[in-house]
């Protein structure tokens, strides 16, 4: 912010005029009417910059001059801070000279002038603009009847170089205001740096536009100081600007001859880098809102007076715990500490816990012991508060986990323990106090206790029954605190003995596959006979079911004995025919019968099939014994199904022919029988069996052989073969 010295050049000549009066009366009441007092002058005090960014450290860039120039070796004496009418904390005021200002110029060059006073002017510009640092900006206005802008602002000394020596004489009127209201339009982009104006003129304005009072309102608004450098014996007199550039911090300087510019202005560059800065801590709090300023500078030859406004911006307070961190578990009595960066001097540090208080400190280090033993313990948050004297504020929170006074940890090798072995504990206590007992305890009883370490228990295992138990241990301290910790302990029955070696051959898993697989082709073979028996009683039931038997009555008509032969044909070859001779088996004659007689019974006894095929067919002949003429013999037949897994309608005839008859006559008599037919998958079940259980073996031994393939179970393959 930037101050009014037209209000203070006001303020000043008011007070010096007062102090004059004051002065004279006091002449006439002590002195006499012989003597005489020095007048003060008036010093011209320029607000350059003013910072508040680091609020409540205020920093002000002045110039202070008089009709001589800058005013140096000024000190903290020399100067009064007012805070919004109220006098500042001169304690904490600082005064530093600072010769190396940085610098915001803009030169203005009359050139309605000779083109000698205009090579001057343009080679004393030149060597001040050689000396421009890197931080300087300086621009080139020239100006006659207008004014016209040669250069900007710029750093950039060869471009600016180059802009005055393309300067000429002109002639025309002075456009000298308009020339000072641009230069100071220019400087308002700059709110850092000496601002100041050098106007070199051997004239007047003589436009009249913009007026004098506007081009001064307008240049003690910006802040920047002019100076007024005159050629030539026109402008030796009072110039109309003269008083504007002293009341700006600049100064009127005139010159006869303007050979002397180079150095003049050499000269006036030191000075514009000559100032003063001053800092100082604001009483105001941090309210965000503007305040006004006022510095009284006192100098050997006059006081002057500058007004500014800032604003009281709030800063940001950063705090550092120190000695402890987040999630840290303390206990016992911890020192609590913080590094406090704040923009003004601090006020207090407080700490709290859960948002109670524990202790607040407005000195330093700032610190705190607290005992952490009147605290519950577990998960809290620690909170560290901080405010300053401009009412800044931070703080800053820490989860912390407080630790019992007294802890007790327990440890076990196994929570599995076989009864017979010795169940160890191993314990840990932590306390601040001395431990006077350690008790152990087994679901809920005490077994025994210790009063010093090393802490460790053994069991006898065999006392307890199997299953869970409940282990705990129990400690206390001097202060009488208890602290226990619990742990569930199993103990379980030994295993049985490992068997012998016989008995380990045995029950290996090759030998137990090995059985498995050998009971399985037992059981196998045996389902196979029972399947294949329960197929032939279930074929024999059937032919029984479809077998016909009936009696053949064979009569001798002729005139001698004679023999018969019985022939059954079936022209399909379904039938099985077999005849017998009535009473007593043949294959079981009488003891008493003579050797003829069971030759004439064995060959009375024959089997006759009729042979398969597609054409009929006689099979071999049932020979009857003789038979006397008109006699008869009675002929067993029995009829038997060839295929009786086969529904089928079959006919067929037996025929009669004598033997010792030769020309008798053939006798045939015909039938027909009716067959139901058996389902063939019986006839086939024996074999599916076999090649099923055959298959399923033959892969056993392969997964046995070459451990690639699991085997099944017995009651797997129990089902299995169900």
């Amino acid at each position: 912010m930037v101050g009014h010295p037209l209000t203070s050049t006001l303020f000043n000549l008011m007070r010096k005029l007062l102090l004059d009066l004051g002065g004279l009366g006091l002449l006439l009441i002590l002195s006499g009417p012989a003597g005489a007092v020095a007048q003060t002058e008036p010093l011209f005090v320029t607000l350059a910059n003013l910072e508040n960014n680091r609020f409540p450290e205020i920093t002000a860039w002045v110039a202070v001059a008089d009709d001589g120039g800058p005013v140096e070796g000024l000190t903290e004496a020399n100067f009064e801070l007012v805070e919004d009418n109220r006098p500042a904390a001169v304690g904490s005021l600082t005064v530093t000279a600072e010769p190396s200002q940085k610098l915001r110029v803009v030169f203005a060059i009359d050139t309605n002038t000779t083109e000698l006073n205009l090579a001057e002017a343009k080679a004393a510009v030149i060597s001040v603009v050689n000396k421009l640092g890197s931080g300087d900006r300086a621009g080139l206005l020239s100006f006659g009847n207008q004014v016209e802008l040669e250069y900007k602002l710029t750093n950039n000394t060869t471009a600016l170089e180059s802009a005055v020596g393309r300067l000429s004489p002109q002639v025309g009127k002075t456009a000298l205001y308009q020339a000072v209201s641009d230069a100071v339009t220019m400087l308002d982009e700059f709110s850092d740096g000496r601002k100041a104006i050098v106007v070199i003129t051997n004239s007047f304005d003589s436009l009249g536009s913009p007026l004098a009072d506007q081009v001064f309102s307008q240049l003690q608004q910006s802040g920047s100081l002019l100076y007024m450098v005159g050629l030539g014996s026109k402008v030796q007199a009072p110039h109309p600007l003269k008083t504007e550039a002293a009341a700006s911090g600049g100064q009127f300087i005139p010159l006869k001859a303007a050979s002397s510019l180079p150095a003049t202005l050499l000269e006036l560059e030191e000075r514009l880098r000559q100032g003063y800065r001053i800092s100082f801590q604001s009483n105001l709090k941090a309210d965000n809102l503007p305040h006004t300023l006022a510095l009284n500078v006192t100098g050997p030859t006059g006081e002057g007076t500058v007004t500014g406004r800032f604003v009281a911006l709030p800063g940001k307070i950063v705090i550092t715990p120190q000695g402890i961190a987040a999630n840290q578990t303390v206990k016992g009595v911890i020192d609590l500490a913080a590094e406090v960066l704040s923009p003004g001097p601090l006020a207090t540090v407080s700490y709290f816990l859960d948002d109670r208080l524990l202790a607040e400190v407005s000195s330093l280090p700032y610190s705190f012991t607290w005992d952490t033993t009147t605290t519950t313990p577990g998960d809290h948050l620690l909170t560290i508060k901080a405010v300053d004297q401009a009412g800044n504020e931070s703080q800053v929170g820490l989860n912390l986990v407080v630790a019992a006074p007294l802890q007790v940890f327990q440890s076990t090798a196994t929570r599995q323990v076989e009864i017979g072995q010795p169940a160890t504990v191993q314990v840990k206590v932590e306390s601040l106090a001395e431990v006077t007992r350690l008790d152990l305890l087994l679901d809920g009883q005490v077994l025994t206790s210790q009063t010093a370490p090393p802490y460790h228990f053994s069991m006898d295992s065999k006392q307890y029954a199997a299953g869970p138990h409940q282990v705990t241990v129990r400690a206390e301290d001097s202060q009488g605190r208890l602290a226990q910790d619990s742990l569930e302990m199993t103990f379980v029955t030994p295993p049985p003995a490992p068997p012998g070696r016989l008995e380990s051959f045995i029950q290996s898993q090759r030998v137990q596959s090995a059985m498995l697989l050998s009971t399985a082709g037992i059981a196998i073979v045996a389902v196979v006979l029972l399947a294949s028996l329960g197929v032939i009683r279930l074929e024999r039931s059937y032919r029984r079911v479809n077998r016909r038997q009936t009696r053949l009555q064979i009569i001798n008509l002729g005139n001698i004995q004679s023999r018969y032969q019985l022939v059954g044909n079936d022209a399909h070859g379904c039938l099985n025919f077999q005849f017998a001779l009535p009473g007593p088996a043949p294959a079981q004659p009488a003891a008493a019968a003579s050797t003829s007689q069971k030759q004439l019974i064995a060959r009375n006894v024959a089997l006759l099939k009729a042979r398969a095929g597609a054409q009929a067919s006689a099979t071999g002949a049932f020979q009857t014994p003789f038979i006397a003429p008109n006699e008869s013999l009675w002929v067993e037949l029995l009829i038997r199904p060839q295929r009786p897994y086969q529904k089928e309608t079959c006919q067929f005839e037996i025929v009669s022919q004598a033997i010792d008859q030769p020309h008798a006559p053939k006798i045939k008599e015909g039938g027909t029988v009716e067959l139901s037919g058996l389902f063939w998958g019986w006839r086939y079940l024996s074999f599916l069996v076999v090649i099923a259980t055959t298959g399923w073996l033959i892969w056993q031994i392969l997964a046995l052989t070459l451990w690639r393939l699991p085997t099944i179970g017995s009651g797997q393959f129990l089902s299995l073969v169900w």
